[in-house]
């Protein structure tokens, strides 16, 4: 929905920072200043956001770049499949080499279950071999959440490590809570 709620973000740093013992309000506005948001409605936004990624970083050292989501952007892109898949790679590539230039990580989300699996199919099979780690988050379905009556409305879903050269398949359960992923 292209857009970035700076208000949910501050109060998880506060939730995180105040679970560690630390003082929470002057620590989570410290860190709210070295966040940047590039935001793009489609396929011409989003490259030159990832262009402008390229000097960004090392103005601003990073250690994690986040784009939510790269299906978006995609789904706008035009030019056919084949063109769509080069486009895809060539953006992979390219935040690969950012990513080992400057020692960070990049997360790519992308939506691709359920009513959506389109997106899935959108992005084809060279954007699956460009990830180096997958990681497929699975809601628990209504009855398996489980929410004490004492306690705030909680999700509970699992994490499955689906690809990952360095490990053998995993799965773990997690909680979303007000504080954010326990």
């Amino acid at each position: 929905d292209h857009h970035f709620d700076a208000a949910r973000l501050h109060r998880l740093l506060q939730g995180a920072l105040g679970r560690r013992g630390a003082a929470a309000q002057p620590a989570a506005d410290e860190l709210m200043h070295r966040v940047d948001v590039l935001q793009a409605r489609d396929w011409e936004g989003y490259t030159k956001c990832i262009s402008r990624l390229e000097a960004l970083v090392p103005e601003r050292p990073a250690r994690l770049v986040l784009i939510d989501s790269i299906a978006a952007p995609a789904f706008s892109f035009g030019g056919g499949i084949v063109a769509r898949q080069q486009a895809l790679a060539h953006q992979a590539a390219m935040l690969k080499a950012l990513a080992t230039r400057h020692n960070l990580a990049v997360l790519v989300t992308n939506r691709t279950a359920g009513a959506d699996a389109e997106a899935g199919n959108m992005l084809g099979v060279a954007w699956a071999h460009c990830v180096n780690v997958r990681l497929a988050l699975r809601a628990a379905a209504s009855g398996e959440a489980r929410r004490p009556s004492t306690a705030e409305p909680r999700r509970v879903g699992t994490v499955r490590v689906t690809k990952a050269h360095h490990a053998a398949e995993a799965a773990f359960d997690f909680v979303i809570s007000g504080e954010g992923v326990v």
